[in-house]
């Protein structure tokens, strides 16, 4: 798989795949942040899912209103995703930038 900085050939089958060696030496702003990233949203996601959890109980096993909660909760869970999957975009789309400004002759 190609690295998405410098399009180097890197292998990907680690699951955390921005330790490795290439990008701890030639992109080590980009690992440290993607580093952060993941861990800011495994945190976030575990979160939803204890929410998404005791909505759901609270729903089924108490009826009323606890539908409206639930359904909050399933939304903002997707608008989250798709905000920071887009704040991953933009960063990644910086660094390459900044990659290819700083070594033009690799493109």
């Amino acid at each position: 798989m190609a690295c998405p900085i410098c399009r180097e050939k890197v292998s990907r089958n680690a699951f955390r795949w921005w330790r490795q060696d290439h990008y701890l030496s030639l992109h080590a702003e980009f690992a440290k942040w993607m580093g952060r990233w993941m861990r800011d949203f495994l945190v976030i996601i575990f979160m939803f899912v204890i929410a998404s959890i005791l909505s759901e109980y609270l729903w089924l096993s108490h009826g009323s209103s606890y539908w409206v909660l639930a359904g909050i909760v399933t939304l903002w869970f997707i608008g989250f995703v798709v905000y920071d999957v887009e704040i991953l975009r933009r960063t990644r789309k910086r660094f390459v930038r900044e990659w290819r400004e700083s070594h033009p002759s690799s493109e």
